[in-house]
């Protein structure tokens, strides 16, 4: 039989965790906030030229100027060179044209998510893409249901 926890018992104990935490930290915290924080007024923005340009970083795929903070998160939206001729990338690289045929030159696409519909056109873009280089090329259409994956 399972008995309650007196009343007596629940109003005497500590209390614990974050409540007690922040008690115990509020007076340093208002001390710090009045003496150590800075607010933009006080700063001495002088020394900074008002045509300071950030830096800026050429990415070698796509040729953009990328600032140089965003350079590693930009290199992200590109498709990724995993052998010389194969190439892992999402939707948005097979949306664009660009990246899909001049700047890495992707001959064929194997879609290996449901959820992504390749557009209808591709097969004319391929094609003619791949005429232009002398490349041979059949587009085929998806394969269907699979023994795997009915």
């Amino acid at each position: 039989m399972i008995r309650s926890i007196p009343r007596t018992l629940l109003a005497n104990r500590r209390d614990s965790g974050m409540s007690e935490l922040l008690q115990r930290v509020a007076a340093e915290g208002r001390r710090k906030d009045r003496e150590e924080s800075k607010e933009i007024e006080d700063l001495d923005l002088s020394q900074i030229p008002s045509d300071c340009a950030r830096s800026r970083r050429q990415c070698p795929r796509c040729e953009q100027e990328v600032l140089s903070e965003h350079f590693e998160s930009h290199l992200t939206s590109h498709s990724s060179e995993i052998l010389p001729w194969l190439y892992v990338g999402g939707k948005r690289n097979l949306d664009n044209d660009k990246e899909l045929t001049v700047r890495t030159g992707i001959t064929h696409v194997l879609n290996l998510a449901q959820e992504v519909n390749i557009r209808q056109d591709i097969s004319k873009l391929l094609t003619e893409y791949n005429t232009q280089r002398g490349v041979g090329f059949v587009y085929k259409k998806p394969l269907g249901q699979t023994r795997l994956f009915p």
